[in-house]
């Protein structure tokens, strides 16, 4: 447990949603799946990518923020 906690801390933060997510190239595509049929299978998979590159805070790390972010962010 306290490694894991040694590699969420390396991680970088998430700043700017629309730089750091919507528009980097690593999550353009599933960001693009997602817009395009709305599926909760895909909000799951961009969700789990962006805690896997990133350190998410605690008000940051839920799939319904990430959904709002999406929906609303351009």
């Amino acid at each position: 447990m306290l490694e894991q906690a040694r590699k969420d801390a390396l991680k970088p933060r998430v700043w700017d949603w629309s730089r750091d997510v919507i528009h980097h190239p690593t999550f353009a595509k599933q960001v693009a799946a997602y817009r395009k049929n709305k599926s909760s299978q895909n909000l799951n998979a961009v969700y789990q990518a962006v805690r896997a590159h990133y350190n998410l805070s605690i008000r940051q790390d839920s799939a319904a923020n990430v959904k709002s972010v999406l929906d609303n962010v351009k």
